[in-house]
């Protein structure tokens, strides 16, 4: 992909935005009369604002390069099963050894 390419066009976030406008006028807000936030702000434990949603209108102009993909753990993952299966049998070996040689 181009670095200089967007990801999405602007009649797609037109649209985005005419689909956001609506949901915090009608979703959003009967949601509150029925339950309002518990602050008027939220911010991160750095300080900085944070909205309620985000949107690719939040985005728009930032390379899909620079956003990519989350992390995948799953290699990680699989280190802490093998580990964790490796240590049950470890401490069932010591209990069967334990008894036996009582």
């Amino acid at each position: 992909m181009n670095r200089q390419q967007t990801l999405f066009s602007e009649d797609e976030l037109k649209r985005i935005d005419a689909e956001y406008a609506d949901w915090e006028q009608n979703e959003v807000a009967s949601f509150l009369a029925r339950a309002p936030e518990r602050r008027s702000e939220f911010r991160t434990g750095s300080g900085q604002s944070v909205q309620r949603t985000y949107t690719p209108l939040d985005m728009q102009a930032t390379p899909w390069d620079d956003l990519g993909l989350p992390g995948r753990y799953a290699l990680l993952i699989d280190f802490a099963a093998i580990g964790a299966l490796l240590w049950a049998l470890i401490v069932t070996l010591r209990i069967w050894r334990a008894r036996r040689d009582e």
